[in-house]
C-alpha cells in the first residue's frame, strides 16, 4: 500500500512537469501574439523601409563603353559625366555627310560666282539653268543640314549624364565592352529616399487609404517627416523577416507606397515606423562644406596630347577649363577653319575626344583667347580684341560671349563687341588711367590691346593684358564692373571699365622682360597668372598672389622649352593643368600637370 502511494505520487509529479512544460509554452505563444498585436492591431504604427526608384542607364543603340566615370556606391551631382559612349557607324555617317556638304557648299559657290560673272556681261541673257541648278543645291545643302544637326544629336547622346544628385547603384559594363540596345549599363539611385514601402498589419489596413496623411519617424532618431500614402495593395502578403518581432512566426498584411519629401533625412534602406496619428516635429538634415587647405609645395609632369582623329585640325591651345560635371576638360584654338566656334574636350590622359562642341547660336568668331566659367556656371569665351598681323581689327576678334552648357552642347546666350565699347569709351575720356596704358599712338582707334586672360567673378570680368612688361617689369589687368548691364544695353559707361591691377613681377632671367600675360585662373582666394613670352618663343611661367589685395608675385613654374597658353584647376585631382601654344608644327602638342602636394 505504501509502495503504491509512492508510485502515484511519482507519477502526479511527473504530470505536472509536463503540464508546466505545456503551460509555459501557451503562455510564451500567447505573450507572442499579444505583442504582435501591439505592434499592429492595437497600435496605430506600422513598420517599413526607406527606399528610391531606380534609374536604368541605357542605349537606343548597340554601342562600346569608351569611359566610365563611376564606381558602385558613389555620390554623383546632377549633371555629372556617368558614361562616355562610342558608335562607330555614327562617326563615319558623321564624316560622309560633312565631306559631301562641303563638296555641295563649295560647288554652290562657284555656280554662284559664274552667275554672277554673267549677269556683268553685256549682252547678258538670263541663263534659267544656272538658278536652277542653285536652287537644286540649295536644297540639298539644306537637307544635308539637317541630317548632321540629327547626327550631331546622337553623338551629344554618348556623353550620359545624371539627372539628379544620387548614387549609383550598379556597374554592369567595363571600358571596350560592346552592349546591346536596351541593355542597363548602371543604375542609378537619388541621393535620398523618395518613397517608404510600408508594411499593415490586416486588421489594421482598413484605417490607411490613398492620399491619407500619415507621419513617418525614424528608429534612430526622433526626427520626422509629414508623407502621403501613395498606393495601398490589392492583396495579402506576407510580411518580411525583417518586420517580424519573431522570425519564426508569420505575420500577413498589405504592401503601402508612401511618398516622402524630397528634403529629408533618412537613409536608403532605413527602418522606419509609419503613424497615422500625429507625429513629432518635423526636422531636416543639415548640409555641410568641407573647407579645402591651402597647397604647401608642387610637383609638375609633361604630357602629350593625341589628337587622334582630330590631327587634320591644325589645332593650337589658346585657353582651357576644367568642366568637373564632365569630369573633362573644354579647351579652345585660336583660329579654326571657316572661323566656326569650336571648342574641343580633352581628357586626364592627353586624348581628345572626336566629339566637337559648336556653339549654337553664334556663326563666327577669330582668334579665341580665353575661357572661363564664373561662379553661378556660366561660361565666357573672349577673342583677343587685337589687330591681325595685316592691321586689321575685324569684327570677329572684338567678340565677348556668355554660354550656356547643357551636357556637352554650348550655346551663346549673350553677346557684344567688346573692343567697339572700349575704344567708344576711350574717345569719351581719354585723360582715364586705363585708357592711358592701352592708348594707341597712331591709327584710327584710340586704344591697342591684347586680352590673353580672363577671370569673371561676382558679375565682374577682369582681362589679363598680353602687353610686354617692359623695363618696370609689371603686368597689367583691366576690370569691367556690371558684366550683366553691359550684355543687357550693348554699352559702356565711364564708372565701369579702371586698372584693376598693376602687379611688379619677379624677374630673374633677362628673357623674362619680354613676358606678357597669356591666362589668369582664380582658385580660391588667389590669382595665378600665367605668361608667355612675347620674343622667345618658347618660355613662360606661372606666378600666383592674392586676389584679395595686393601683395607679391611668386613663381611656382618656369618653362624653358614651352610657352603657356592656358591653365585650369582639376579640382577633382588637385592639380593644375597648363596648356601650350604650338609655334613648331612638327612638335608634338603638349600639356603639363602642376600637382598640389
Amino acid at each position: 500500500m505504501k509502495l503504491l502511494q509512492q508510485v502515484d505520487f511519482e507519477l502526479l509529479k511527473e504530470k505536472f512537469v509536463e503540464n508546466k512544460l505545456y503551460l509555459s509554452v501557451w503562455i510564451l505563444t500567447l505573450l507572442t501574439i499579444i505583442m504582435v498585436n501591439s505592434m499592429t492591431s492595437s497600435s496605430h504604427k506600422f513598420v517599413g523601409e526607406t527606399d528610391s526608384k531606380e534609374v536604368n542607364i541605357t542605349s537606343r543603340h548597340p554601342v562600346v563603353i569608351k569611359g566610365i566615370n563611376v564606381i558602385p556606391g558613389q555620390y554623383v551631382k546632377q549633371g555629372e559625366l556617368l558614361v562616355q559612349l562610342e558608335r562607330k557607324d555614327l562617326e563615319k555617317s558623321i564624316n560622309e555627310v560633312t565631306y559631301r556638304l562641303d563638296e555641295l557648299r563649295a560647288q554652290y559657290k562657284l555656280n554662284s560666282e559664274l552667275n554672277a560673272n554673267i549677269k556683268s556681261m553685256r549682252n547678258y541673257k538670263r541663263s534659267q539653268g544656272t538658278n536652277e541648278d542653285e536652287d537644286l543645291l540649295s536644297i540639298q545643302i539644306k537637307n544635308l543640314e539637317k541630317e548632321l544637326k540629327l547626327l550631331k544629336t546622337d553623338q551629344a547622346e554618348q556623353y550620359i549624364f545624371s539627372n539628379f544628385d544620387g548614387h549609383i547603384g550598379f556597374v554592369n559594363f567595363k571600358v571596350g565592352e560592346l552592349v546591346s540596345p536596351f541593355t542597363p549599363i548602371l543604375t542609378l539611385h537619388k541621393k535620398t529616399p523618395s518613397f517608404v514601402r510600408g508594411y499593415i498589419h490586416e486588421n489594421l489596413s482598413n484605417q490607411v487609404a490613398e492620399g491619407k496623411k500619415v507621419y513617418v519617424k525614424s528608429l534612430s532618431s526622433k526626427q520626422s517627416v509629414v508623407a502621403r500614402v501613395k498606393s495601398v495593395g490589392t492583396r495579402i502578403v506576407e510580411f518580411p523577416e525583417r518586420f517580424r518581432r519573431t522570425p519564426e512566426i508569420k505575420v500577413w498584411g498589405r504592401e503601402v507606397m508612401i511618398e516622402i519629401p524630397h528634403k529629408n533625412s533618412f537613409l536608403l534602406g532605413e527602418k522606419v515606423f509609419i503613424d497615422v496619428e500625429e507625429g513629432n516635429n518635423i526636422s531636416f538634415l543639415n548640409q555641410s562644406v568641407a573647407k579645402e587647405t591651402n597647397p604647401k609645395s608642387f610637383s609638375y609632369e609633361i604630357i602629350e596630347i593625341k589628337p587622334g582623329e582630330l590631327s587634320e585640325n591644325n589645332i593650337e591651345p589658346s585657353g582651357v577649363l576644367f568642366v568637373k560635371e564632365l569630369n573633362k576638360f573644354m579647351f579652345i584654338s585660336d583660329d579654326n577653319y571657316d572661323h566656326k566656334p569650336l571648342v574641343y574636350l580633352l581628357n586626364r590622359d592627353g586624348t581628345i575626344d572626336p566629339h566637337i562642341i559648336t556653339v549654337e547660336g553664334l556663326k563666327e568668331i577669330k582668334d579665341m583667347e580665353a575661357i572661363t566659367q564664373d561662379e553661378k556656371g556660366n561660361i565666357y569665351i573672349s577673342s583677343s580684341q587685337s589687330e591681325s598681323k595685316n592691321g586689321k581689327l575685324s569684327k570677329l576678334r572684338q567678340k565677348l560671349i556668355q554660354l550656356e552648357r547643357k551636357g556637352v552642347q554650348l550655346i551663346s546666350k549673350k553677346e557684344v563687341n567688346l573692343f567697339n565699347l572700349l575704344d567708344d569709351l576711350a574717345d569719351k575720356y581719354s585723360k582715364d588711367e586705363w585708357v592711358k596704358l592701352v592708348k594707341k599712338k597712331k591709327g584710327k582707334h584710340n586704344i591697342e590691346i591684347d586680352v590673353e586672360g580672363l577671370v569673371v567673378y561676382e558679375n565682374t570680368a577682369y582681362l589679363g593684358l598680353r602687353n610686354d612688361v617692359g623695363d618696370n617689369n609689371e603686368v597689367s589687368i583691366l576690370q569691367i564692373n556690371h558684366l550683366d548691364r553691359m550684355f543687357e544695353k550693348g554699352k559702356l559707361s565711364r564708372r565701369q571699365v579702371s586698372i584693376f591691377r598693376t602687379y611688379k613681377l619677379p624677374v630673374n632671367r633677362k628673357t623674362d622682360r619680354h613676358e606678357g600675360i597669356s591666362d589668369l585662373l582664380l582658385h580660391k582666394k588667389d590669382l595665378y597668372i600665367v605668361t608667355g613670352n612675347n620674343k622667345y618663343k618658347n618660355r613662360g611661367r606661372v606666378l600666383k598672389t592674392s586676389f584679395d589685395y595686393q601683395s607679391p608675385v611668386v613663381e611656382l613654374k618656369n618653362y624653358s622649352d614651352h610657352r603657356p597658353e592656358g591653365i585650369t584647376f582639376d579640382a577633382t585631382q588637385n592639380e593644375f593643368l597648363v596648356v601650350f601654344d604650338n609655334n613648331d608644327q612638327d612638335a608634338p602638342l603638349v600639356m603639363s600637370t602642376i600637382k598640389l602636394e
